[in-house]
């Protein structure tokens, strides 16, 4: 008999679904429900409506398998395929260049330069400028780093496959391998000392490979005959070297 409750129960009926019948129920003289004289509760009623089950059936598609294991048509390379990752841009004169990261091609980077009046330009109007074999990709610090640094008559790139720096010629296109076999040296993150005909790089030592031995430095790398120096070391982590101006 409270005007604001029935107020509230009127204006909030779409969402007391079962208020207002539990309500009536509390209302209705108890003689109302009586139990009919023809309902039974015997163990018969129950045996015989438990008789009407149908029994579980297992479903064959379905499978156990441990967490994580089991297989699924959707994969990684489904979802990548067609995506390209683009990083690692700059300018080399008045060429606009990128690195491509490509799925479809075993992850394979790729320097590329944009040249939208080519013929054999891109979806993304830009040509490869290293060779089809090459992989731009340092592992320095593990996760990576800037592998392209460009000088006035090459373009220096760390190989994936060695980790070693290659020269890409500009006038004969030919790549060739800069810093000596082996896999003991990475590199990174370079700059051209344009005076003295080297590059400057963060170099990684891994004559002794595990973690806890691999050694970080600033090096120099001579564009003459890959000889380096030493420059800067003692320290767990090196980045970023740049020439004062």
């Amino acid at each position: 008999h409270n005007p604001s409750f029935s107020c509230y129960l009127r204006k909030r009926s779409m969402r007391v679904v079962g208020l207002v019948p539990f309500l009536t129920l509390l209302s209705t003289p108890c003689e109302a429900f009586a139990i009919p004289s023809s309902f039974s509760t015997s163990t018969s009623s129950t045996t015989s409506l438990s008789s009407t089950r149908t029994p579980y059936q297992p479903n064959p598609t379905i499978m156990d398998a441990p967490y994580g294991s089991w297989t699924s048509p959707i994969t990684s390379k489904a979802i990548t395929a067609g995506s390209v990752g683009l990083g690692g841009i700059m300018l080399d004169g008045s060429d606009l260049l990128w690195q491509e990261g490509r799925p479809q091609e075993g992850g394979r980077n790729v320097l590329c330069k944009h040249s939208p009046t080519s013929t054999t330009k891109s979806e993304r109007g830009a040509v490869d400028v290293t060779p089809a074999e090459s992989n731009v990709r340092t592992r320095v610090h593990e996760y990576g780093g800037a592998a392209v640094t460009l000088t006035p008559d090459s373009i220096m790139y760390s190989e994936f496959s060695t980790q070693r720096l290659h020269a890409l010629h500009r006038e004969s296109g030919v790549s060739t391998p800069l810093t000596p076999e082996g896999d003991r040296y990475r590199f990174a993150d370079g700059v051209h000392d344009a005076k003295q005909n080297r590059l400057l790089m963060v170099r990684e030592d891994h004559e002794k490979p595990d973690p806890v031995d691999v050694v970080n430095e600033i090096a120099s790398v001579s564009l003459e005959d890959g000889s380096m120096q030493t420059l800067a070391t003692g320290r767990d982590f090196y980045a970023a070297p740049r020439l004062s101006p």
